[in-house]
């Protein structure tokens, strides 16, 4: 469950439902692979950090320059060890009393592969609304000829520079005057792109799909779509020469849903496509969790033998050069897998190895990846007659009173089948079988899928939505019969078109 004020209310009578999405529509790589460089700099200075997604200075720093430091506590002097603080570039040059520097201090990014973005987003010392308000924008090629300029008027601490760009090696912003005299220039980050905001202004739709499997049988991508006012053809898929350039796959999309003025983190996406629709009069951008680009990479350092989840994610996650935070209970992360993966995708070793430790994984809302027991706990929410559109369907799976699970370790050359069952006195065999190499426990495996398996009710329900509410969180169903059960939310669809829909999936 989202963390939300307590005056939060989800299924208020009446409600002002809004989307928010923001769209980073920044290169992909620039940042981790730029090398920046400055005509001049003075002790602050820490360059290294003009690119390090790090959008404000630490603190309101007092600096040698006139009528500027306060002796108000407002401003904290420096610390000599600069470690843990952020500072950026600061040029080592003054503007003089009309604010205009007579060496225009340069600060530039070079590359060693071309880079393409739509503009340029430089964020300045916003707690002491310090800024440059004219400069040059110069982009070069790798020959050094000119790619692109733009001269600057800038009024603001935080710069979008609407400049698209392609295949440029080095970018040198060069800065001729400052907002107020005797001023150095103080730049925190330079993003190498633009952001695009999105709302219920310019979105004529959104959708937003969420699923965990309880048993890890798949490892679902939770999906973002948007359909967005594309009058103007920005998104130009046949002569692509607007933002449609610059779209590369997963640049990052964060997704916002608001009920009555309060709004809630649905989580990072990454692009995946756009598409033109209506005649082109609107654009359909769609994006995926980190799954999907799980998908997208081979994991082939499988042998026999055994460590511990915690030690096997780890590895695979290494391997196939992802970068992802990993969430795991103590009580899930030493449990013992096998080393016995065939290639694969990423995807699916991760799957398996949830499966061969009893547990359920998934990329949760603060972009980590989740290990955990999808098992029904307190209620976090209560879908009942007044948040439903109508009455939960109920369905009764086939009944599973035996489980064969095949472990196969093609290293070893070893193979064994485990199985459990809960047959009663003559009561027909229904046997599901499952196939995992790395179920070394598979006893305990064998037994924990037929248990899993005897939870039978699957609800389906159209409610109102509430987006606080996370897919492992329990939710107390109403239903015709008055049993009103507490079940385990396994799948969400949110739906936005000017309000707010869901269509849920839980089980009990």
């Amino acid at each position: 469950m989202q963390v939300v004020s307590a005056t939060f209310a989800p299924y208020a009578v009446e409600r002002v439902c809004d989307m928010r999405v923001v769209f980073e529509l920044v290169d992909v790589d620039a940042a981790a692979t730029a090398v920046p460089d400055c005509s001049d700099s003075c002790s602050l200075t820490q360059l290294e950090q003009t690119h390090d997604s790090v959008l404000e200075i630490t603190k309101k720093y007092a600096a040698f320059e006139w009528d500027f430091w306060r002796l108000d506590g407002s401003f904290p002097l420096p610390e000599e060890d600069l470690t843990g603080t952020q500072t950026g570039w600061w040029s080592g040059g003054i503007s003089d009393d009309s604010g205009t520097f007579a060496e225009p201090p340069i600060l530039s990014f070079s590359f060693f592969h071309n880079q393409s973005s739509v503009g340029f987003t430089i964020y300045f010392d916003a707690l002491a609304n310090q800024y440059p308000t004219v400069f040059r924008v110069v982009t070069f090629d790798l020959n050094g000829e000119i790619v692109t300029s733009l001269d600057v008027e800038n009024q603001e601490a935080k710069c979008v520079i609407n400049l698209p760009t392609e295949n440029y090696r080095h970018v040198e912003f060069q800065f001729q005057k400052t907002s107020e005299p005797f001023r150095r220039v103080r730049v925190c980050e330079v993003v190498f792109g633009i952001v695009q905001y999105f709302d219920r202004n310019n979105l004529s739709g959104g959708a937003l799909t969420y699923e965990l499997s309880p048993i890890s049988a798949s490892l679902p991508s939770s999906e973002l779509s948007i359909t967005i006012d594309n009058s103007r053809h920005a998104y130009n898929l046949i002569n692509p020469k607007g933002l449609y350039a610059y779209l590369q796959q997963a640049q990052p999309l964060d997704a916002y849903l608001g009920i009555n003025g309060e709004y809630v983190s649905m989580g990072r996406f990454y692009f995946t496509t756009a598409e033109a629709e209506d005649s082109s009069m609107t654009a359909k951008i769609t994006a995926h969790d980190r799954v999907y680009w799980f998908e997208k990479a081979m994991y082939r350092s499988g042998s026999t033998g055994q460590w511990t989840l915690a030690e096997a994610v780890s590895q695979v996650l290494a391997s196939c050069n992802f970068d992802v935070e990993v969430v795991m209970p103590e009580s899930i992360s030493g449990r013992a897998v096998g080393k016995a993966l065939l290639e694969c995708t990423c995807r699916e070793a991760l799957r398996l190895l949830a499966q061969a430790a009893r547990c359920a994984c998934y990329i949760d809302r603060n972009d980590r990846l989740v290990f955990a027991e999808p098992e029904i706990s307190a209620p976090a929410d209560t879908l009942d007659n007044d948040n439903m559109s109508a009455v939960a369907k109920i369905k009764v799976s086939e009944q599973i009173n035996a489980v064969e699970l095949t472990v196969k370790d093609e290293y070893a050359q070893t193979q064994t089948v485990y199985r459990a069952e809960d047959i009663a006195v003559d009561e027909q065999e229904h046997v599901a079988a499952y196939s995992n190499a790395v179920a070394v426990d598979g006893q305990a495996v064998a037994d924990w899928l037929l248990s899993m398996a005897q939870r039978r009710l699957t609800y389906t329900l159209d409610e109102r939505g509430n987006p606080a509410r996370e897919i492992g969180d329990t939710a107390v169903i109403y239903d015709a019969y008055g049993e009103n059960r507490p079940a385990l939310i396994f799948k969400e669809a949110y739906g936005f078109n000017g309000g707010l829909s869901c269509d849920t999936q839980a089980v009990g």
